[in-house]
């Protein structure tokens, strides 16, 4: 089996789109966490797939949202793993799956 695609550079990920993006990458995150906001609320259940390193399912399990992660790549779901002990969280349900496409 092959490698997932993020998973030779999860450890920067983070820091890669940080750099790349600036400002810009965090008033995403901010709209993105709003949208839900307006849309429900906590603790309302959220499914993040694709959600890599968690930035948004730590911000909304911050905010009190129930969250299933789910991402193909374990390597990111390790990183999000440490992010998450490094602070105060609600439960998180990390899902790790290989085939999230409709093949």
């Amino acid at each position: 089996m092959s490698a997932q695609p993020h998973s030779t550079w999860a450890d920067v990920y983070d820091l890669a789109y940080e750099r790349s993006f600036g400002d810009f990458y965090s008033q995403l995150t901010q709209a993105t966490i709003q949208l839900v906001e307006e849309i429900v609320n906590p603790p309302a259940m959220v499914v993040d797939f694709g959600a890599g390193t968690g930035r948004l399912s730590i911000p909304l399990a911050e905010l009190g949202f129930e969250i299933t992660a789910v991402d193909p790549c374990l390597e990111m779901l390790s990183h999000f793993c440490y992010r998450m002990a490094c602070g105060r969280f609600a439960d998180v349900n990390f899902v790790q799956h290989s085939n999230l496409s409709n093949q």
